[in-house]
C-alpha cells in the first residue's frame, strides 16, 4: 500500500476541531491535530465562515504532518445527537459457506428500519452473527444456508450532519461518510471482550459530558450532563475575578502541571477545579446507576478534554464508579492526542470495521456508467474497501492477489519501515496496545 494513503476523521467539537489521519496495513500509523473551534455549537454550524476558518487552521496542521493534503474525510458524530434502533436482517449464503459479501448482505438487510425524512443512518453496531441459528463472532467460511446479523442501528439528525458537510464542501473536502463517536472509542480503546461484557464510557467535553453503557457491543444506556470544561473554566473567572480567556489558560496550565506550586492563586486554583470536577463525576455516576443492570458492568473509560485535561484526575476522586476504571490523560500516551481521540476513532472504524462499507456507500455520489464492483475478493485491508465504495475513481483502487502479494510487499518493504520509523512518535495505538490490550 501506498504511504500515501489515509483514512481522515474529523471531529467539529464546540471548542476544538480534532483531526486524524491513519495509514498502515492495520491502521497502525496515525496523525492527529486539533485546534480552537468557532462558529458551532453543539454539533449546530452558527457561523459557517468561522468554522471554515478553523477547519482550515487545523487542517494545515495534518498536512503538514503526514506531507498529504486532505480531500476526503469521516465525520465523527456525538452520541447525544442521535438515537439508536435495534433490528435483524438475514441473507442467503450464495456459495454454501459464509462469505464478507453474504455477511455484509446481512448488515445492509438489518439497516433497512423506519425513521422519519429528518433522519439519516450514520453507523451500525453489531450484536451478533448467527448462521443457522448457531451463533458465531466470525462466521467467515461456515458452512450453512442463512446468516441472520443482529444489530443496533443509529440514527442522527441530517440537518445536523448537512450543515457541517456544507461546510466542508466548501474547502472542497468531500465527506465519505459517518461514524458514531463511542463506536470508534470503542474499538480503539476496549478489547472486544469488553466491548461485549460491558463498559461504561465516559466522554467530558467542553460544554458537556456523556455518559453511555456499552454492552454486547451496542448501546445500552446514555445520557448527558451539560456540565463539562467550561463550566471549570467559568468557575475559575468568578473566583479569581479574571476574563474568561485568562481563566482558561490558567486551568490548561494546571491541567499539564505547568502552573508552579508557587503560583499565589494554587491552591485556590486547585480546590475550584478539583470541586467542579468532583461534581461532574458524581453526576456521571448517578447517571451509571440509572441503568437497570450497572452491577454487571466491570470496566469504565474516562476520556475528553473537558476532564482529562488535568493529568491528575483519577486522584480527584477515587474509585467514583465502584469498578476499575482507566483515565486517558496525555500523560498516558506521551502527547495531547487525547484531545482528537473521537477523531481517531472514527478514522480507526473505517479501516476495522466491516460495516463501514455500508456506510461508505450510503454517502457514494451517484456515477454514470459505474461498473458494479464486487464487495468480496482479496484485499489489502478493509480500508481498501473503504476506498472501493468511496473513492471517486475505481481505477484508483488497490487490490492485492495472493499470488503477487509477497512481491508486491517485498518491493515496498524499504519505504514502508521508513515511513513507520517516522511515524512511530506519532502512533498513539502502540502506546494504547499496553495499557489496554488492544488487539
Amino acid at each position: 500500500m501506498s504511504v500515501d494513503q489515509f483514512i481522515t476523521g474529523l471531529d467539529l467539537g464546540s471548542y476544538y476541531i480534532k483531526a486524524s489521519a491513519i495509514t498502515g496495513r492495520n491502521g497502525d500509523i496515525i496523525f492527529s491535530a486539533y485546534g480552537e473551534s468557532q462558529g458551532i455549537e453543539d454539533g449546530v454550524v452558527t457561523d459557517s465562515v468561522r468554522l471554515l476558518a478553523a477547519i482550515r487552521s487545523v487542517l494545515r496542521k495534518l498536512e503538514i504532518k503526514t506531507g498529504v493534503p486532505v480531500q476526503k474525510a469521516f465525520l465523527s458524530i456525538d452520541t447525544a445527537y442521535t438515537r439508536q434502533e435495534s433490528s435483524r436482517g438475514s441473507a442467503g449464503l450464495s456459495k454454501g459457506s459464509v462469505s464478507e459479501k453474504d455477511m455484509l448482505n446481512a448488515i445492509k438487510s438489518s439497516m433497512r428500519i423506519a425513521r422519519t425524512t429528518e433522519e439519516q443512518i450514520c453507523d451500525v453496531l453489531i450484536d451478533d452473527y448467527k448462521v443457522d441459528g448457531i451463533v458465531y463472532a466470525n462466521p467467515i467460511s461456515v458452512e450453512g444456508s442463512l446468516i441472520d446479523v443482529s444489530s443496533q442501528t443509529i440514527l442522527a439528525d441530517k440537518s445536523l450532519i448537512g450543515g457541517q458537510t456544507r461546510v466542508l464542501e466548501n474547502e472542497r473536502i468531500q465527506v465519505l461518510g459517518t461514524g458514531l463517536s463511542v463506536h470508534g472509542m470503542a474499538n480503539l480503546l476496549l478489547t472486544r471482550s469488553q466491548r461485549y461484557n460491558g463498559a461504561l464510557l465516559i466522554d467530558s467535553g467542553h460544554r458537556k459530558t456523556d455518559v453511555v453503557v456499552l454492552k454486547n457491543n451496542r448501546i445500552v444506556y446514555s445520557e448527558t450532563i451539560p456540565l463539562g470544561g467550561r463550566n471549570i473554566t467559568k468557575d475559575l473567572s468568578i473566583v479569581l475575578k479574571i476574563s474568561m480567556n485568562e481563566a482558561e489558560t490558567l486551568k490548561k496550565e494546571f491541567g499539564a502541571g505547568e502552573l508552579s506550586p508557587s503560583h499565589p492563586k494554587y491552591d485556590l486554583i486547585s480546590q475550584v477545579v478539583e470541586a467542579r470536577a468532583e461534581e461532574i463525576l458524581d453526576l456521571a455516576n448517578k447517571a451509571f446507576k440509572n441503568y437497570g443492570q450497572w452491577s454487571e458492568i466491570e470496566q469504565a473509560l474516562v476520556y475528553g478534554g473537558g476532564l482529562c485535561g488535568f493529568r491528575t484526575i483519577a486522584s480527584f476522586k477515587e474509585d467514583v464508579f465502584g469498578i476499575s476504571t482507566n483515565y486517558m490523560t496525555s500523560d498516558i500516551i506521551k502527547s495531547d492526542d487525547i484531545f482528537s481521540l473521537n477523531a481517531t476513532g472514527v478514522a480507526h472504524n473505517m479501516i476495522h470495521e466491516l460495516q463501514s462499507v455500508l456506510i461508505a456507500e450510503l454517502w457514494e455520489q451517484p456515477k454514470e456508467a459505474e461498473e458494479e464492483v464486487e464487495i468480496g475478493g482479496n484485499y489489502f485491508s478493509v480500508l481498501d474497501k473503504v476506498r472501493q465504495k468511496a473513492s471517486k475513481s475505481m481505477k484508483e483502487i488497490i487490490q492485492l492477489d495472493e499470488d503477487d502479494e509477497d512481491d508486491r510487499r517485498g518491493q515496498s518493504r524499504k519505504s514502508h519501515d521508513d515511513f513507520r520509523q517516522k511515524a512511530s512518535e506519532n502512533s498513539i495505538k502502540s502506546k494504547l496496545k499496553k495499557i489496554f490490550g488492544i488487539e
